[in-house]
């Protein structure tokens, strides 16, 4: 059995260059580069009075 990598990055820009680095390097590993900024975690209480007023 052969083990395989699945990167998942950030920004399609990352993915690209990390393609292209795993490329040079010899190696055919999966890239997934994600569209949306998942850094941050989940919104709370985004209908609070608070929230509404620090938009």
């Amino acid at each position: 059995m052969t083990n395989t990598a699945l990167h998942v990055v950030f920004t399609l820009s990352a993915a690209g260059s990390l393609r292209e680095g795993l490329a040079i390097a010899g190696r055919n590993e999966e890239v997934v580069g994600l569209q949306d900024d998942w850094s941050q975690g989940p919104l709370d209480n985004t209908e609070s009075e608070c929230a509404i007023g620090c938009r």
